[in-house]
């Protein structure tokens, strides 16, 4: 019987090593008994976004998310970004991805 193939991803070094210290990772590790970047990817979403598990779900959950970029945790991990500002609405995160850019600076900037 031929065991599971372990997908594989593309990660930065700088954010490998940011996710390898998230404690949420390091419990999710443990109990999935081996590095998966879709568990990874999932303990960083949580410890980024708190309601994670409501705004990444269906199609925009962590493994989809993956899928749709080729399995590089960063572009994935920017899209998430993308993703939330737009579940987040204008009010909580006034510079959607919608918005020129650069946005306008503060009224007290000097």
């Amino acid at each position: 019987m031929a065991g599971k193939a372990k997908q594989k991803a593309l990660i930065s070094r700088q954010l490998k090593a940011l996710i390898m210290e998230l404690p949420y990772y390091k419990i999710a590790h443990v109990s999935h008994g081996g590095h998966c970047p879709v568990v990874a990817f999932n303990a960083l979403l949580l410890s980024c976004f708190p309601l994670h598990v409501n705004m990444f779900n269906q199609f925009w959950s962590p493994k989809a998310m993956l899928l749709n970029c080729d399995y590089v945790v960063d572009k994935a991990f920017c899209r998430a970004v993308l993703a939330a500002s737009k579940w987040l609405q204008q009010e909580r995160f006034p510079h959607d991805i919608y918005d020129p850019w650069p946005p306008s600076p503060p009224a007290d900037f000097t």
